[in-house]
């Protein structure tokens, strides 16, 4: 008798331990549970954060894309005004008038100018750096300015120094213009007389 109840204290002796350990088992996993959750949480929270530094750089480079963009155009209206020799001699060479071997060069470096700011300008667009709307109205703007005869002569002989995107545009361009040129017809409207003012009632009576 005395040996059974030694043995029957001997045997809950060794489940008390098992059942601590697995306590402390339990424990663990779920304290590793826990931890892997808030893990988680915080990859998820980097993944937005980045994300939104992303969105907030992305508009920062548009915004700067667009002000270079707009700066572009500005200085190249600029230019027109601070070269009007440059400028008489585009008006005389569209007219087939003959310019000095001087003007020619002078000519063409305007126009190549003027291209290859509307290359980047394109090329910004492509890349997604500007959007739709301002890129349509410059290349109105392109347009019509390359309608000139001068433009398209001194492109015909330089495209190639151009790259292969901005020649397909540039030739697609040229292929679907029309004979519109720029109108300066809305200078007439300013100088138009007003017209005379109404004769009082009173003062037409005989």
């Amino acid at each position: 008798m005395g040996e059974a109840t030694h043995g029957a204290e001997e045997a809950a002796g060794e489940v008390a331990p098992t059942a601590a350990a697995t306590k402390r088992l339990i424990n663990l996993r779920s304290a590793a549970l826990v931890a892997e959750i808030v893990g988680g949480l915080a990859v998820v929270v980097s993944l937005i954060f980045v994300g939104l530094e992303l969105a907030q750089a992305n508009k920062l480079e548009r915004n700067a894309a667009m002000q270079r963009q707009i700066a572009a155009v500005t200085a190249l209206q600029q230019s027109v005004t601070d070269q009007l020799d440059v400028v008489s001699a585009l008006g005389r060479a569209a007219r087939g008038e003959p310019l000095t071997p001087l003007e020619r060069v002078k000519v063409e470096a305007y126009v190549m100018f003027s291209d290859h700011t509307w290359e980047g300008l394109y090329l910004q667009y492509l890349d997604g750096q500007v959007d739709k709307d301002l890129w349509e109205a410059q290349r109105t703007q392109a347009r019509l300015i390359n309608n000139n005869p001068v433009f398209r002569a001194v492109w015909n002989e330089r495209r190639v120094w151009f790259t292969p995107r901005y020649r397909a545009f540039r030739d697609a361009e040229f292929a679907s213009a029309t004979s519109e040129e720029m109108n300066w017809d809305y200078f007439k409207a300013l100088e138009r007389p007003q017209p005379a003012a109404p004769v009082p009632a009173e003062a037409s009576k005989p």
